[in-house]
């Protein structure tokens, strides 16, 4: 592996070991509390490259829900979701909520021409 490699893989390694970002969901409620996700504004190529292309075909709000999939942990880091969740998710799950969470979380942005773009 050339020292590039190297270092990108560390860099990135060093990003995910940080510490998680918590926001919470008061709409959804967990034992009369509302719900915490837990998250780092970091992810891969591979699941961002997949989130800009669902962007890009104009299905924002699947987008959307995969990131939340993509992105979500508990407080020990471990994924609260699986891509098998998805179909609950969009059909099940208030519009809004997954938005605001999506913006909260703020894992990229749109620019001025509609582009997904990293944040």
């Amino acid at each position: 592996m050339s020292a590039l490699m190297t270092a990108a893989k560390a860099h990135f390694s060093e990003l995910l070991d940080g510490d998680l970002q918590c926001l919470e969901v008061p709409e959804w409620k967990i034992a009369g509390q509302p719900a915490k996700i837990y998250y780092r504004p970091y992810m891969t190529v591979a699941d961002k490259g997949e989130l800009i292309a669902l962007y890009n075909e104009g299905k924002h709000y699947e987008m959307m829900v995969l990131s939340l999939i993509f992105s979500a942990r508990d407080e020990t880091g471990t994924r609260l979701l699986t891509k098998s969740d998805k179909f609950e998710l969009m059909k099940s799950v208030h519009a809004d909520v997954i938005e605001d969470i999506f913006t909260r979380m703020a894992l990229f942005s749109v620019d001025d021409d509609g582009e997904a773009a990293k944040k």
